[in-house]
């Protein structure tokens, strides 16, 4: 850059003169500031800024004149000396000056021994220390000049960072008269060059003593003229050396920094035995001078350090990152894309001490500047005891951050959108998040009787991604950050994964997780979930944080020691910054490293240090100085180890009521003192690094911890004994520390024994309260583990209990196996049938869960024997209109308040609800001809004996039989009692039973409904909350945010496609269905809800292509799901699965090579789908013979009930190709299959006008058409193209298209027909089936040459 401007408006005076004239102001400030020490002192530190400011000029100068002697056309020798006299300095002009002086000239004064101008007259106006704005070299023939800038990117001024003042300037040089020609630096001898930094240090040594800040106001050396008292104090021979003396200017006062490490080292480079310090160079000098410019109040000025017991502190910079600028601007730049809108991940991998969280800390002021919110939360070894809870409490403090930073009217709108995600369901996510209150204080406290029961860790997941929708935005990142993921357990890096990967919503989440690598193996959690967060197209950054190097490591020395980087190399080496710093700490402990006041500089003894280790040393070196401490810090510190990187303050104050303990309140504020933990607000005290915390952890005796942990266990226990009220974290630190000695326990007296049991039963019940099952297995087991032997002849209930919440609990956590086989324990010590029901309803589950439907269906149909219900072995078509007939009667008159109105069927009788509700689904596989049975019987329970959640799903059931099962079709019946079924929901709680209501509700009813008011998101929300996680997702598709059902199915089903596969993945535990896949045993066992998943695949897959989802996205889909359930041998599912991908890949135009044969018996429920799939197919590539054999076939076979799902949707097909296929000897029946088709249509149309209108218009257009009515047919074809691009069915608007101008061209309209052709091309490329395009591609080529021709 060029500051010419800069320099007309300078003036130049003498450096001589102003050296003089600077002296002379000092004594004008002392008696203008007379009284004021303050502006005295403030005068006096400008005035060395300045001529530290002239010293880097001229030492630029002679670097300048070294490097370049031809440009300069020096005339002078190496050797040759350069005085006072050879220079100038350029200053600002101005009115006023500091010293109050009025300038007389603005004009440029050129430099010169002739040429004097006094500096009082030329004073700036802007604060004295920043006046000077170059130096010029008057001795070359040529003048040399260079101007001292700051980078216009730059504030002026002294910035203010770290815990700082005066930081200083950034300056740089600049030499505006440079030849034009490049010039190569002269070679330089070492003795030259030492000639050159001597001439400099004489020339400074002249410069400083004009201004003394410390002597004496009258010490008579500062009155005398600088010529004269430079004279004085030069060089005098000694009679036996050569070597020159110089008066030391620490006498005078100066800094030890222009003394000892600046002035004295450039004047000892003329020294024949020159010291270790000498400058080797003047670029060397350069840098020294740069960084006391830079940051004058550390490097600069002296400052004795502050003392910490009685020895002198280290300067270290808190918040200071060294040699991590390109990790900064990675991870800046990460999240930088995430405020853009997209989530992200970073992980920070390297040894503990390495830097990792300061390097996230780097950010946050960023985060706080885009008005995102940071949460961060560190593991240790304690972690493992509660999985989940620390996470979720994680989000509990988003809560808290959030109302922190939001204004009033912020808040309003977040608690608008909450109600809106969670609606009725926002007693779920209270309970899971307390602190969610103060975003919506009216829901504040708010819960359901029987939440504890719906919600589980499969849930979790779900419902924080809801809510992270929400509070994240682009406007307003979240930013969570993970330390020491090593401590993490599965579960919760599997909850972690389901709200990183949610793609969903709008979240703006900026995920960061830091590890130590060297702690960590290939197969620990961390690097699976690193994996599949990858898989899922989440951009992912993965950062290994090296050593430092020696520059920077010496950097960080300089910093703490406020000396020159130089002169601190002897103890830089490649290393751990935290390691390092607890080294240096340790030196200054030894007093090998201390403060020396008379040379007011650190020094330290390099021989001892150089042979010591540092990183090998550093937990010695902590407990070390830890056990110099007094007995009641040590005790503390032994305390708050045990409870991991945190310790809660109410765990304190519940600790100080036992006697043994009372003082660790006062321990806990000396540790801090000590620096080795911080108060973080009124909750916690923390560890300042986990390197402490194992130091404190290591001043217990190996053998001696778990009866120390067993202790402080048993004290919080004693605290809270007997009283009421025993919050959650003093029960589980409590339940924690004893778990560490368990065995100590098992040894103690019957009474302490029963009293743990009870603690350890309330924690597990809070864990379950949590949803935080794993943990709560853990309590549970430890709480049978101290019944007496015969507990179940001496403690039935007790055990009972125990043990089916234990059962329960597993089965909640993912972990099957262990849950059958309580449950199995439970059959085989439960005295009755009533107290074995709940345990076999968990036992069918779980079979159910690892596709042993047979076995589940027949565990069933026992239990429902033996309560007294009769099965049929056959239920034909017969049977079925007889039962839906009997069970129609008893639903005559039912109104929804009739419903509300009805009495709650008795507890034993819902056990057969419950039972029946678990067939039907199992007999979906195992006996589909029983599930009317089932379904009408349900209903028949419910008007025999009153209703109960199961009744909600039985009328819904029941519904969607009438509206799938062509025997008893009635839709707008069946639409009727659904209506009614769901409104009555409300009176069990919106949470109860949600997941099996709305499978068949938005399955099978809702497309034929009227226009509801639903939020599609709100149902799919609670489609995943609850604990079956049971059912679809994906039938919600039908419904719309703008209360069009399937007027946005598209965008819907996108959403449920995103939704499912969290459903699919996640339907149990993500690790099982990320299985490794080097693992040759076979997860079968293990999957957990495949039916669910499997069914949430295939519908998602189906209504997809129904809505004219983009083909190519369909087909990525459809393979994924193929992938999952092969790897579970989910054969079912696979089979369907491979049916939609051969048609969308026929669809697409891709070729068959990858379609696969699967045959019509594969599975006995498959034939239909594959005639479905048969005739699709066939249709969209023209083969009409074909199509109408497998449509004929799908409509007219024997099974109906599979059929009819198909059969509304592929009418239009079916009446559509009939025209290709009717000929004059066709039989009447194929001739009526278009009005047939119609009729149909149309009455599904009134029911749900967005689903069939455009179907019926372009059906309907169809029939004109042939009929010769053009017309009518033209408009019906407009109605059908308008009808189709409102409810986004591309494909049918393509084809309404296509169709269109078909009748176009035949009626004539040849410029119509060539639009209708190019819009139906449009719509093809859109829906991505380049199969359609080219035929219609072809068309419009043949249609242009008939134009031409």
């Amino acid at each position: 850059m060029t500051h010419q401007d800069d320099a007309d408006r300078t003036v130049s005076v003498p450096l001589r003169t102003w050296m003089d004239d600077e002296a002379k102001e000092r004594v004008a400030s002392r008696s203008r500031f007379l009284g004021r020490p303050d502006e005295v002192a403030r005068w006096e530190r400008e005035s060395v800024v300045r001529k530290v400011t002239v010293a880097f000029g001229v030492a630029e100068l002679l670097r300048h004149v070294r490097d370049h002697p031809a440009a300069n056309q020096s005339p002078l020798s190496p050797g040759d000396s350069w005085g006072a006299d050879d220079f100038a300095v350029r200053i600002s002009p101005s009115e006023a000056g500091a010293g109050g002086s009025v300038s007389s000239r603005n004009s440029r004064v050129s430099s010169g021994a002739g040429s004097r101008c006094s500096m009082a007259t030329v004073r700036s106006s802007e604060p004295a220390w920043k006046e000077v704005k170059g130096v010029e070299a008057s001795r070359l023939p040529r003048q040399l000049s260079v101007n001292i800038v700051e980078p216009s990117f730059l504030d002026d001024g002294f910035g203010r960072g770290d815990d700082e003042q005066d930081m200083g300037r950034y300056l740089e040089a600049e030499f505006p008269s440079l030849p034009s020609a490049d010039h190569v630096a002269a070679a330089v001898s070492q003795s030259e060059e030492d000639a050159r930094c001597h001439s400099l240090g004489v020339l400074l040594y002249e410069l400083f003593p004009h201004l003394s800040p410390l002597l004496d106001e009258g010490d008579n050396r500062l009155q005398e003229p600088a010529s004269k008292r430079a004279r004085s104090m030069d060089s005098k021979e000694d009679s036996n050396s050569t070597k020159q003396s110089y008066v030391p200017l620490t006498e005078l006062g100066f800094p030890s920094s222009i003394c000892m490490m600046l002035v004295k080292n450039l004047l000892d480079c003329g020294e024949d035995d020159r010291p270790d310090h000498a400058y080797d160079t003047l670029d060397t000098v350069v840098k020294d001078l740069h960084l006391l410019l830079l940051d004058p109040n550390r490097f600069l000025f002296d400052h004795a350090p502050k003392l910490e017991n009685g020895r002198a502190k280290l300067s270290f910079r808190k918040r200071k990152l060294y040699g991590r600028e390109n990790e900064v601007t990675s991870i800046t730049d990460a999240f930088c894309r995430v405020s853009a809108g997209k989530s992200e991940a970073f992980f920070i991998g390297r040894f503990s001490g390495s830097g990792k969280s300061m390097l996230v800390d780097s950010l946050t002021a960023r985060v706080d500047v885009a008005e995102g919110y940071v949460v961060t939360h560190k593991f240790d070894q304690m972690s493992k005891e509660r999985p989940l809870f620390e996470v979720v409490s994680l989000f509990n403090e988003l809560c808290l951050l959030i109302r922190d930073k939001s204004s009033q009217q912020n808040l309003r709108s977040m608690n608008d959108k909450l109600a809106d995600a969670f609606g009725t369901d926002f007693s779920v996510l209270a309970r899971l998040l307390p602190n969610v209150g103060a975003l919506s204080p009216q829901f504040n406290g708010r819960t359901e009787k029987g939440d504890c029961d719906q919600t589980n860790s499969r849930s979790i997941c779900f419902v924080l991604q809801r809510f992270v929708r929400v509070v994240s935005s682009a406007s307003h990142p979240v930013m969570i950050f993970l330390d020491d993921l090593q401590w993490c357990d599965k579960s919760s890096l599997s909850l972690i994964e389901g709200i990183l990967c949610d793609t969903i919503g709008s979240s703006c989440l900026f995920f960061v997780g830091s590890y130590r690598s060297n702690e960590v193996q290939d197969e620990d959690p961390i690097f699976p979930f690193m994996k599949r967060v990858e898989s899922f197209g989440l951009r992912t950054t993965k950062l290994c944080l090296e050593g430092l190097s020696p520059k920077d490591l010496n950097t960080m020395i300089s910093d703490a020691l406020c000396m020159f980087p130089r002169i601190c190399e002897p103890l830089s080496d490649v290393g751990n910054p935290f390691f390092f710093l607890e080294f240096l700490r340790s030196l200054v402990d030894r007093r090998l490293l201390e403060y020396n006041a008379q040379k007011r500089r650190w020094v330290w003894d390099e021989d001892c240090i150089s042979v010591m280790d540092i990183a090998g040393n550093v937990l010695y070196l902590l407990s070390s100085k830890m056990n110099g401490l007094p007995d009641n810090i040590q005790l503390a510190l032994k305390i708050a180890a045990c409870f991991g990187i945190k310790m809660m303050v109410s765990v304190i104050k519940n600790m100080c009521t036992v006697d043994e303990y009372s003082s660790i309140n006062d321990g806990m504020d000396q540790i801090v003192s000590e620096g080795f933990m911080i108060k973080a607000g009124t909750a916690h005290y923390q560890f300042v690094h986990d390197k402490v915390r194992e130091a404190a952890y290591s001043l217990i005796p190996e053998d001696e911890k778990g009866k120390f942990h067993y202790k402080l266990g048993m004290a919080l226990y004693s605290s809270i004994k007997g009283s009421g009220d025993m919050p959650d974290c003093i029960v589980f630190s409590a339940c924690d520390q004893i778990n560490r000695d368990i065995e100590d326990t098992v040894a103690q007296s019957p009474n302490v024994k029963m009293n743990l049991a009870e603690l350890y039963e309330n924690a597990g019940v809070k864990a379950m309260g949590c949803s935080n099952f794993a943990t709560a297995c853990k309590y549970l087991q430890n709480s049978l583990s101290l019944l007496p032997s015969d507990h179940w002849e001496s403690m039935y209930d007790q055990s009972l209990r125990l043990t089916f919440m234990l059962a329960n609990s597993a089965y909640s956590a993912g972990d099957a196996d262990e849950a059958y086989r309580i449950s199995q324990t439970i059959i085989n010590h439960a005295h009755c049938l009533t107290e074995k029901l709940d345990a076999y309803h968990l036992i069918v589950a779980i079979l159910h869960d690892r596709e042993a439907v047979e076995e589940a269906y027949i565990t069933s149909y026992n239990i429902l024997l033996q309560l007294g219900e009769a099965i049929p072995d056959a239920f034909g078509p017969k049977e079925v209109y007889s039962e839906h007939k009997k069970t129609s009667k008893m639903l005559v008159g039912l109104s929804e308040e009739s419903l509300m109105e009805m009495e709650q069927m008795a507890h034993e009788k819902q056990y057969i609800l419950k039972f029946y509700r678990i067939i039907t689904v199992a007999s979906y596989s195992a006996k589909a001809s029983l599930v009317p049975f089932f379904t009408c019987r349900m209903v028949q329970l419910t008007m025999e004996h009153g209703l109960s959640p199961y009744s909600i799903m039985a009328f819904v059931q029941y519904a969607a039989m009438m509206c799938s099962n062509v025997m008893v079709a009635n839709i707008k019946a069946a639409c009727g009692i659904a209506k009614l079924a769901m409104a009555a929901r409300k009176r069990f709680g919106s949470s109860t039973g949600q997941v099996p209501i709305l499978f068949p509700y938005y399955a099978f009813v809702a497309i034929y409904t009227e226009q509801v008011s639903i939020n599609r998101l709100d149902w799919a929300n609670k489609l995943c909350i609850h604990s079956e996680m049971a059912h679809v997702v994906l039938f919600l598709s039908s419904m719309s945010r703008s209360k069009r059902a399937l007027k946005s199915l598209g965008e819907a089903l996108s959403v449920a496609w995103q939704l499912a596969k969290y459903h699919v993945v996640r339907s149990t535990l993500t690790e099982f269905f990320f299985a490794k896949m080097n693992d040759h045993h076979s997860y079968k066992d293990n999957v957990g809800h495949w039916l669910p998943g499997g069914l949430n695949a295939i519908q998602d897959i189906r209504l997809s292509l129904i809505a004219g989802e983009k083909l190519p996205e369909l087909l990525k889909r459809a393979e994924y799901y193929i992938d999952m359930m092969r790897r579970q041998c989910n054969t079912f599912t696979c089979t369907q699965l491979m049916l939609f991908r051969d048609t969308i890949s026929i669809l697409i135009g891709g070729g068959s090579s990858d379609v696969s044969e699967v045959q019509n018996d594969a599975l006995k429920y498959a034939a239909d789908m594959a005639f479905y799939h048969k005739a699709m197919r066939a249709y969209w590539i023209g083969h009409s013979e074909r199509c109408h054999h497998f449509s004929e076939r799908l409509f007219c076979g024997v099974d109906n009930s599979g059929g009819r799902q198909h059969r509304s949707f592929f009418m239009l097909y079916y009446g559509l190709n009939s025209f290709k296929v009717i000929r004059r000897t066709s039989p009447m029946k194929t001739k009526a299959v278009p009005h047939e088709a119609l009729q149909e249509i149309k009455a599904a149309a009134k029911l749900s006008r967005w689903n069939f209108s455009n179907k019926a218009h372009l059906l309907e257009a169809e029939i004109f058409s042939r009929e010769g009515r053009s017309e009518e047919a033209k408009a019906s074809f407009a109605a059908a193209i308008s009808s189709a691009r409102s409810s986004r069915f591309v494909h049918e608007q393509g084809l309404a298209c296509e169709l269109a101008a078909y009748h176009s061209k035949k009626i004539g309209d040849h410029r119509g027909a060539w639009g209708l052709f190019s819009q139906a091309r449009q719509c093809y490329t859109d829906w991505g089936s380049q199969v359609k395009v080219d035929s219609i591609t072809q068309q419009l080529e043949s249609f242009q040459i008939s134009l031409a021709n």
